[in-house]
């Protein structure tokens, strides 16, 4: 099955690498793909968040934890591919069940497509079900030096989820712990061997399908070894393909042989694999490439299918305005753009329309062949397909199920033995 190239878009590999082909399409993914007019190809490559809503007449955006009629009609309106929750969203068990299923009824309505709905369920310190099992993290389970405990904590995290209805989750994370100075990485790392790494990554993957929940590697080529937290900043890491291939790449080599459906792209300046320069529209002067808008390192390196990292973080959006983000992400390969611009109400639908109009109008000006939409478009929903998701119905899904696997006494047990495994002596 070909994979989804995920990249989220603030403003958020060889060949010998490539992952296993998605197979031929079926009649149902063909026969939905021509039946989609250009602007909802282009609004299935979203993955957009809800984090916080101001409904007209309301002072200030509160968290978004229950559907109203304005997000209710946007969904129904727009034709998303994904939703993305956030711990602002998904804080008490029947309260993320309903809003769930308030979104996929929403997203379905008139025979619509259901969604992929997200969250970056990790385990450690980045976690946002509220009240679920809170795992140890990456690291704790590397030092368990026992890949079985990965996959259990995979099978926790796929309980949950799937009990909820979320059917993604954005990890685990595949970055290589190599740099003592990261921001960001450290503790979501297994740790800084990179055949480790992939064997973990792979285990907690396997453990995610046991619930048909997919896996999302994260942050390709790699954020390891980086000083800079891309929310933030431009990282640069300049190091050779043969090199990354011996560190960086091989946790993904590992994974992708095991099998995997899912890879973020990181906001990373790779100079030695793509140094190409496009003139930007928003500094009015030539930029390098962040590897999530780079078709060397997506498509020649990479190209499966592939999310990306928020669209609005400032490793893409100090340099590129979030129409030309998008173009240049969708022609790099990405299949999925994160959070393409903020949704906080309905004012800010004007950003998202101009967009879509952004790379409609490239489309219809042969800067973006509309076959490479049909080839993002045609892997989601492969994808969807395989996981069951194009036959979502609410009658498949119980709060009882939810409210006893959220959180159960079973779950957490589990997760005190990981973490008894991984206490470390690490100086006597």
């Amino acid at each position: 099955m070909k994979k989804v190239l995920a990249s989220a878009m603030s403003l958020s590999m060889v060949a010998s690498m490539a992952m296993s082909g998605v197979g031929a399409t079926t009649s149902r993914v063909d026969s939905l793909l021509s039946n989609m007019s250009l602007r909802q190809k282009i609004t299935q490559m979203m993955m957009v968040d809800f984090r916080k809503w101001k409904s007209e007449g309301e002072e200030e955006a509160t968290d978004f934890t229950k559907m109203n009629s304005e997000v209710q009609k946007i969904v129904e309106d727009y034709d998303f591919g994904s939703v993305i929750f956030f711990a602002n969203n998904i804080k008490e068990t029947e309260q993320s069940f309903d809003l769930t299923m308030d979104l996929q009824k929403a997203a379905t309505k008139d025979n619509g497509i259901p969604l992929l709905i997200s969250a970056d369920q990790e385990g450690g310190s980045v976690y946002r079900l509220g009240s679920g099992t809170a795992l140890p993290g990456n690291m704790a389970l590397g030092a368990t030096g026992d890949v079985n405990n990965a996959k259990i904590a995979g099978e926790i995290i796929g309980s949950e989820l799937s009990s909820l209805g979320i059917n993604t989750t954005l990890a685990p994370v595949v970055d290589v712990n190599n740099n003592a100075n990261n921001p960001v990485i450290g503790l979501r790392s297994y740790g800084e061997d990179a055949e480790m790494v992939g064997k973990m990554a792979s285990a907690e993957i396997e453990g995610l399908a046991e619930y048909n929940v997919i896996g999302c590697a994260k942050h390709f080529p790699g954020h390891g070894d980086t000083a800079t937290d891309s929310h933030y900043g431009l990282p640069i890491v300049d190091k050779s393909k043969e090199e990354l291939l011996n560190n960086e790449l091989k946790p993904y080599q590992v994974a992708i042989n095991q099998g995997i459906e899912m890879i973020m792209s990181a906001h990373i300046l790779y100079p030695q694999l793509d140094n190409t320069t496009v003139y930007s529209e928003k500094t009015k002067q030539q930029e390098k490439l962040p590897s999530t808008l780079s078709h060397k390192i997506l498509t020649n390196l990479l190209k499966e299918d592939v999310v990306t990292d928020a669209m609005n973080m400032a490793g893409v959006a100090n340099t590129f305005d979030q129409v030309q983000a998008a173009k240049l992400a969708i022609n790099a390969g990405v299949d999925l753009m994160c959070m393409p611009c903020e949704l906080k109400s309905k004012e800010d639908l004007a950003n998202l329309d101009k967009i879509i109009d952004g790379v409609e109008k490239a489309v219809n000006d042969g800067e973006i062949q509309e076959s490479r939409l049909d080839d993002a478009v045609t892997r989601i929903l492969t994808l969807k397909e395989n996981k069951g998701i194009l036959d979502w119905k609410e009658s498949n899904y119980s709060l009882e199920k939810a409210l006893a696997t959220v959180g159960s006494d079973e779950n957490r047990a589990k997760e005190r033995e990981i973490a008894a495994k991984a206490v470390t002596v690490v100086k006597n």
